[in-house]
């Protein structure tokens, strides 16, 4: 049945040998190929996934082609791996031309490590890159582009080899809002006002969330609200106007 192109039977052939007791694990792949092929798309993804963690994949090789391969047939009908298989396609060109100097190539790669998720995910890979960018920008728009991205991946990114680095962060985060990059602007203020992942700076937080109220953030308008009652020193003009303007009466 399996060789007929019945993918049900393809999967109920690889569980039976795919069994710890008693199984065969090559008959089982081999089963699971069939359903691949026979249209499981969710069996080919699985397959995908699976080839990148053989140890032949540190370089562009047969594991690579291998899960390229299963991507390809996945693609019509698991979304994420149409973009697996792209972000596979593209990354040796881009870290080529970020290696020769393309600020734009570096970018894009620090994308492809920054995707919660994504076959490429990384994000110390993201967080250096998207660091040197902002720290040798030349401009804001670029700035505004990397600098808070990469304050809140350091602020996130923590294992047994490395641990957060919250001056680098501050700085990183203020300057992606001095060059007026509203999210970093807002990030910066949330984490000075809660003081668990940067030092507390109540009084700078209030200026950052009042600031980014008057440019229109509903988020630090809410903000400013919701602690109003509870401390003092929140900006009382623009609090005040979200409990009885913009979010109607308290």
């Amino acid at each position: 049945l399996c060789g007929g192109g019945d993918r049900q039977a393809c999967g109920l052939g690889a569980r039976l040998f795919g069994s710890e007791a008693g199984g065969d694990p090559a008959r089982a792949l081999a089963y699971r190929e069939s359903a691949c092929t026979n249209g499981d798309a969710w069996e080919c993804n699985a397959l995908a996934q699976e080839a990148l963690r053989t140890p032949d994949t540190e370089v562009y090789g047969e594991g690579i082609a291998r899960a390229l391969r299963f991507f390809d047939l996945a693609c019509a009908g698991v979304t994420s791996a149409c973009r697996n298989a792209r972000a596979l396609r593209t990354e040796p060109a881009l870290s080529r031309d970020c290696e020769g100097g393309a600020r734009a190539a570096c970018f894009q790669l620090a994308d492809l490590y920054r995707e919660n998720g994504g076959v490429l995910e990384d994000p110390q890979r993201a967080l250096w890159l998207l660091a040197w960018l902002c720290e040798t920008a030349s401009d804001n728009a670029e700035r505004r582009a990397t600098c808070g991205a990469a304050g809140m991946i350091e602020l996130k990114t923590a294992n047994s080899e490395r641990v957060n680095d919250p001056v680098r962060a501050l700085a990183l985060l203020s300057r992606g809002c001095d060059a007026g990059e509203g999210r970093a602007c807002l990030d910066l203020a949330r984490e000075l006002g809660e003081g668990r992942r940067l030092p507390q700076d109540l009084p700078r937080s209030h200026a950052l969330f009042d600031t980014q109220c008057a440019a229109g953030a509903y988020e630090a308008c809410s903000w400013l609200a919701r602690n109003i009652d509870d401390d003092p020193a929140t900006p009382l003009v623009l609090a005040g106007v979200a409990h009885g303007g913009a979010f109607g009466p308290c």
